[in-house]
């Protein structure tokens, strides 16, 4: 079948649907990779070592030939990873990190097997800077607003259910944002393949219309947000949703109830010096004893206090205070009403 070569724009485009095949190593894939891609690496981590030493050591051609020595009992087992996973005769897009030898080898075993191979030109490297370049875009950003418990993620899911077009940081990052914010959940994607995540997600969208994401500094957890889309974010108007503190606490005590005490006690430890001695020992005295509200209203202090500080940075005459009952549903149709009249 027919291998062609395809810049990243037309990859991007063609592969929709299709499959796309990382041919990188695992720990390549795992740093970052196209989203929806799958990994039938050339190499194992190991082998693209010795490669990569032997390259350096005595010269392209002896690497190459040391990468054939590594490769040929592989091949077997790479054939049948990819017939399990699409009919010969399908389509199936490959990259490599510049788009050279991996890809181009990998291609020419996945046309022996009857498949229409497609190439990136420029390799993943290319597909990251279409990726980078995109967050300079003008985005029509609403940003949502409130201290921490407000219940700013249900209402960004309630704006969605209306049809809104939103875009959840914390959901793509794997990470609430705080120092409780990995709690409860799974590992976090790397900076990398965040913003590639970012990136699909936004692509989605009519740039025409408003996309509404929630306020957050420039990390969230271990993954920072691009600075351009950061900055769009900062200087977009901003709607502060402004909850009953009781409600907050109540939220967040059920947000965190399930998680250990351990767990919970090595998070306040992350923060004791920003809460001060005594609220730090009055946090920790409550959550032995079980008093998760205790903990929560102290924990608060310092998030209040912080969120008060960053929002102070914002333009006064882009923040728009609203004042609303705990009832996300109620509060999404409310901020669509008020941006197409205010701000």
């Amino acid at each position: 079948m027919a291998v062609g070569l395809l810049p990243v724009e037309e990859f991007l485009h063609h592969s929709k649907g299709g499959l796309i095949v990382d041919v990188r190593a695992p720990s390549e894939f795992s740093r970052g990779h196209i989203p929806g891609s799958v990994n039938v690496p050339v190499f194992t981590d190991e082998h693209r070592a010795l490669v990569g030493t032997e390259f350096a050591r005595e010269g392209q051609m002896a690497a190459i030939v040391l990468g054939l020595q590594l490769i040929g009992p592989e091949l077997a087992g790479r054939a049948r990873e990819l017939l399990g996973r699409a009919h010969p005769g399908s389509r199936v897009f490959v990259y490599c990190w510049r788009g050279g030898m991996r890809s181009e080898a990998m291609s020419w075993l996945f046309g022996l097997l009857g498949y229409e191979v497609f190439r990136l030109k420029g390799g993943y490297k290319a597909f990251r800077g279409v990726v980078q370049q995109s967050f300079a875009s003008p985005y029509k950003l609403h940003v949502v607003a409130g201290a921490t418990g407000s219940g700013k993620t249900e209402i960004l899911t309630e704006l969605q259910r209306i049809g809104q077009q939103v875009v959840d940081l914390e959901a793509l990052a794997n990470h609430r944002g705080s120092a409780f914010g990995g709690l409860g959940l799974g590992d976090q994607p790397s900076t990398e393949q965040f913003e590639n995540l970012l990136w699909k997600h936004l692509g989605f969208f009519d740039s025409s219309k408003p996309v509404w994401v929630e306020d957050e500094s420039i990390s969230v957890g271990r993954c920072f947000v691009p600075a351009p889309f950061f900055k769009a974010m900062q200087e977009a108007p901003a709607w502060v949703v402004e909850v009953p503190r009781s409600s907050r606490i109540e939220r967040l005590v059920e947000m965190y109830g399930s998680v250990s005490f351990d767990l919970l006690g090595e998070a306040l430890v992350k923060i004791s010096k920003r809460l001060g001695g005594d609220r730090y020992q009055s946090a920790s005295k409550a959550l032995e004893r079980g008093d998760l509200g205790k903990v929560v209203e102290e924990v608060l202090f310092y998030y209040d206090k912080a969120y008060l500080y960053c929002l102070s940075h914002r333009d006064p005459s882009r923040v728009c205070r609203i004042t609303v009952p705990d009832y996300p549903a109620a509060t999404a149709i409310q901020l669509v009403a008020l941006s197409q009249t205010t701000l």
